[in-house]
């Protein structure tokens, strides 16, 4: 788990690099892109419980959250105009950790005690990946 996080701080200032290269709504439609499609077979593969794979999987996980992670800074402080900018962004980026930081490990927890499987937990991270994606076009006169 270590080394994943080390992964994720390294990723993250050339994920932004890379978002003023070829732009926030790129980077933003390929992680969500990237959530949907490998989410479940990076899922599959930490179920086998080999170390390995283990590791594996958390290192996939880690770089698909770095790619939204690198963008999400720039994202927030363009939507908000200057005047009410530092407000805007924490009380909107606080309220979402609030609801979403909370109940989606209660929700993920709840769904493993009930079906005992990881995989249905990607389900998840599809969704959010699918709201992101239908998010995106609102967000294209700022990003």
């Amino acid at each position: 788990n270590s080394s994943n996080l080390l992964v994720i701080t390294a990723a993250i200032p050339l994920i932004g690099f890379l978002a003023d290269i070829v732009g926030i709504r790129i980077i933003l439609t390929s992680a969500a892109l990237g959530a949907i499609a490998f989410v479940l077979p990076l899922l599959y593969l930490m179920s086998s419980l080999s170390l390995y794979s283990i590791w594996l999987s958390q290192l996939g996980l880690a770089i698909l959250a770095s790619i939204a992670y690198g963008v999400v800074p720039i994202t927030l402080f363009r939507l908000f105009p200057a005047k009410i900018r530092c407000s805007g962004i924490s009380i909107s980026y606080n309220i979402a950790n609030m609801i979403f930081g909370g109940t989606v490990p209660l929700i993920a927890s709840l769904i493993l005690a009930q079906t005992s499987k990881l995989m249905y937990q990607g389900v998840l991270v599809i969704v959010a990946g699918l709201i992101m994606l239908g998010l995106l076009p609102a967000l294209k006169k700022l990003v």
